[in-house]
């Protein structure tokens, strides 16, 4: 496996993390400061841990799978919660 591919499959895992704690918070503004730490921390990780030089592969790639892997899982433990 690729390091680009576990970057994705990091950013994906960090992305429902972050969903399922989105949960407890009710201020959106709260909401974006948790999502914005959780990808810098994906941004560190993948900069230290995969030891990567291009800025595209530390803060580019996988920021959509973040985004929506983040979004699908509040969506879907906020549904949960309803019933």
């Amino acid at each position: 496996m690729e390091v680009e591919d576990k970057i994705l499959i990091m950013r994906g895992i960090i992305g429902v993390i972050s969903g399922s704690i989105s949960i407890l918070f009710n201020s959106s503004i709260s909401i974006l400061m948790l999502l914005l730490s959780f990808y810098l921390f994906s941004a560190m990780l993948s900069l230290f841990l995969f030891k990567q030089k291009k800025m595209w592969n530390i803060f580019g790639k996988g920021t959509a799978i973040y985004v929506a892997t983040w979004f699908l899982s509040l969506i879907i433990i906020y549904n949960f919660t309803l019933r």
